[in-house]
């Protein structure tokens, strides 16, 4: 996990001195934002305090972007979403108001109230890890899942107007990483993800492989290569206005506490990006993949169904004949049904890596840190997070932490 990203909103209850001083903040932001990062005592990572930009709508409320990075952990298992949910922030509350304190300007006795009624999700940024039993292995997924990409995104037509006119331009969504070869990046319609081999993540834990001497570095960047990361920077306003009613999630904080939430906010991220990447339906390859018997397609369905596979150009067919509406309820009766997308020729879509991905890239498959023997000790639970707030709260009593100004 590299990234948390909140937003505060201060309540009417903050006292006149620290109404003031998120005044002379937004003042002396100017054009720009300010930036401050903070650095925790003891290494227990660091917070970034940010105004908004000048034009964001909450730029006047003196709303400020709260960002939470730690340095040394990687993703857990079921306890994950709790950690990085209502429970982490209020753990993690002590370390954010010596923050918001120093960037701020406020003396201690200044009463800055941070509670979690102040707190919305604006944005977060999570891994899903997928162990492959080698090293090829590793790297045959990730060129399947940009294929794959590639495949069912790219070569999709764009969705046509009215008057059954294209734009001109079409955005290409998948890409190889200026970086590195062995990265790829993938633009959502609510996300940024980015998919590559463990090996090449700039986010490591800075103690997770040791020093060069280390004999079992090699043992550690071997384990790592077979490891396939999917990272999936999403933006929560985004996520809940733009997709499906039934992957919403809340933006209040306090609402991402477990017992408020009937499925794991990670998982719906994780079906999010399933959904949007077509690796949610079992993709035909062949013509014969597809049962049309079985299909339940009515006679009108079934014969553009096989015009479709046939190549025939589908704007122009009887059953459409340019009318924009038809075309829409014809596309979303044959992806339930045939899983097929008419915005896709058939020559291309039939090139999917369905078959191979739809098996390992599961968010029940992915690897879960704490049973590695390489990574557990880098990973969130509840007793390492327990722990780790503990020796916190107690460091903060002597030490608040060190920032400085970007």
């Amino acid at each position: 996990m590299k990234k948390f990203v909140l937003l505060f909103t201060p309540e009417h209850n903050q006292t006149s001195s620290v109404a003031k001083a998120i005044a002379n903040a937004r003042n002396r932001q100017g054009k720009e934002t300010l930036e401050y990062h903070h650095y925790l005592p003891t290494s227990y990572g660091e917070i970034e305090v940010a105004t908004l930009p000048p034009k964001h709508p909450q730029t006047h409320s003196g709303a400020l972007l709260i960002t939470l990075c730690p340095p040394e952990v990687l993703p857990g298992g079921k306890s994950f979403s709790s950690y990085l949910g209502a429970r982490g922030v209020e753990a993690a509350l002590p370390g954010i108001r010596c923050a918001m304190q120093a960037f701020l300007q406020l003396d201690e006795e200044d009463d800055l109230r941070v509670e979690l009624i102040n707190f919305t999700v604006a944005r977060t940024t999570t891994e899903f890890f997928f162990e492959a039993e080698s090293e090829a292995q590793a790297t045959h997924l990730l060129l399947s899942l940009a294929n794959h990409c590639k495949v069912v995104m790219d070569f999709a037509s764009p969705m046509p107007n009215k008057k059954w006119l294209t734009p001109k331009k079409s955005v290409t969504r998948v890409n190889w990483s200026n970086d590195s070869a062995r990265i790829v990046e993938i633009a959502l319609s609510f996300a940024n993800a980015r998919a590559f081999i463990m090996s090449e993540s700039r986010s490591l834990p800075p103690k997770l492989l040791g020093s060069e001497d280390d004999v079992e570095r090699s043992e550690k960047l071997s384990y790592l290569r077979r490891l396939l990361c999917i990272e999936i920077d999403a933006e929560m306003a985004l996520v809940t206005e733009g997709a499906d009613p039934s992957f919403r999630l809340p933006l209040q904080l306090d609402k991402w506490a477990p017992r408020a939430m009937n499925r794991n906010p990670y998982e719906f991220l994780w079906d999010a990006f399933a959904w949007e990447t077509w690796l949610n339906l079992d993709l035909p390859r062949t013509d014969d993949d597809i049962d049309v018997a079985a299909a339940g397609l009515s006679e009108e369905q079934e014969e553009l169904l096989r015009a479709y596979l046939k190549g025939v150009a589908l704007q122009t067919h009887p059953s459409i004949n340019r009318e924009h509406d038809r075309f829409l309820a014809f596309r979303r009766a044959l992806i339930l049904k045939a899983n097929v997308d008419l915005l896709n020729p058939w020559r291309f879509f039939r090139w999917n890596s369905s078959a191979t991905l739809r098996p390992i890239l599961t968010f029940s498959n992915q690897l879960k840190g704490e049973d590695s023997p390489i990574l557990a000790d880098f990973t969130l639970t509840n007793e390492a997070a327990g722990d780790a707030t503990s020796a916190l709260e107690e460091a903060l009593k002597d030490d608040c932490g060190r920032g400085n100004w970007r």
